[in-house]
């Protein structure tokens, strides 16, 4: 069993490194958004946020990820496929303080990243963008700006 659980470790870390995801996260700060919102996401709001780019070079899938994390509830976008970029849409689940689940698909109506494409050595990306139907809300439009930086992608990586 010991050898097992040995092998086990010594394989989890040599699959570390070249083809370990690249993730970022970072702050988010609302900067605008519609009053179908109502107080679900108000100008000032501050979120954390965790950007997974789907960039196969990096090692990561073609598909996005965003998650927008508060102290009472979280929304996480998926966008298939695709970069997160102006013009598309996004799949959305928001899950609420009570436990209330929901699903709703949106558009990404502005996106502007720096830098526009990250390289495997790129250590932070700022973004704004602005969301519709944001936290599932039909009609909620929300802009976001935020600022992020590179998780390491495994114990040997060193990040600049």
């Amino acid at each position: 069993m010991k050898t097992a659980v040995l092998a086990g470790c010594v394989a989890a870390a040599f699959a570390t490194g070249a083809n370990a995801e690249i993730m970022y996260v970072g702050s988010a700060a609302v900067t605008a958004a519609s009053t179908a919102c109502g107080n679900s996401a108000t100008v000032g709001d501050y979120a954390r946020i965790t950007y997974r780019p789907a960039y196969p070079a990096f090692g990561n899938s073609g598909d996005s990820y965003l998650a927008y994390v508060t102290t009472r509830a979280s929304f996480a976008m998926t966008v298939p496929a695709n970069t997160f970029r102006a013009g598309i849409n996004y799949s959305g689940q928001s899950v609420g303080s009570t436990l209330n689940v929901a699903s709703r698909a949106g558009g990404i109506t502005a996106w502007t990243q720096a830098p526009a494409t990250p390289a495997t050595d790129t250590s932070s990306i700022n973004v704004t963008a602005t969301f519709a139907n944001f936290w599932t809300i039909s009609g909620c439009t929300v802009s976001l700006r935020f600022n992020l930086l590179r998780v390491k992608s495994g114990p040997d990586e060193v990040l600049n």
